[in-house]
């Protein structure tokens, strides 16, 4: 369950890759990885070897499972943010057989809508009487009024 780093001679666990005092790769993980790159050279060279036309539908297919990956990453991340455990409130269950803003909806069209009169804020224009300030010293916001220049004689 350990191995014994060649460099330092410092004793290291079967589940590190490097030694812990000088960082020196072990001999079993220096073995694997020129496994590794072995298999990937020889896997390069029959990938090259094969008509374009196998290389085209490997491509293809390639595609078509990232898309499938994708499109079930997104359904299982829309699932999870719709769990109730996992939502910030809480919400209602929805009836079996309800539909949602069904208490707007009308049903019954034999009669019909009973609207109240709009009623109009001008209906009794000449009942109104007509604001004259012409005359007041002061204006609404209490600020004097300036007084109304005659005009002269000969400029008309």
């Amino acid at each position: 369950t350990t191995w014994t780093c060649d460099f330092c001679r410092q004793l290291n666990f079967n589940h590190v890759t490097h030694c812990s005092k000088c960082t020196c790769p072990s001999n079993e993980y220096v073995e694997a990885q020129r496994q590794k790159r072995a298999r990937e050279h020889e896997e390069k060279k029959r990938l090259e070897r094969r008509s374009s036309r196998s290389r085209e539908r490997d491509e293809r297919r390639k595609e078509t499972e990232e898309r499938q990956a994708e499109a079930e990453e997104k359904r299982k991340r829309f699932l999870e943010s719709m769990r109730h455990g996992s939502k910030s409130m809480p919400t209602m269950d929805q009836v079996i057989g309800e539909k949602r803003g069904a208490h707007k909806i009308r049903t019954d069209f034999t009669e019909p809508r009973k609207t109240q009169p709009i009623v109009s804020e001008r209906q009794h224009e000449n009942i109104r009487q007509e604001w004259n300030s012409d005359d007041e010293e002061f204006d609404d916001f209490g600020r004097t009024k300036r007084q109304k220049k005659e005009p002269a004689e000969g400029m008309q």
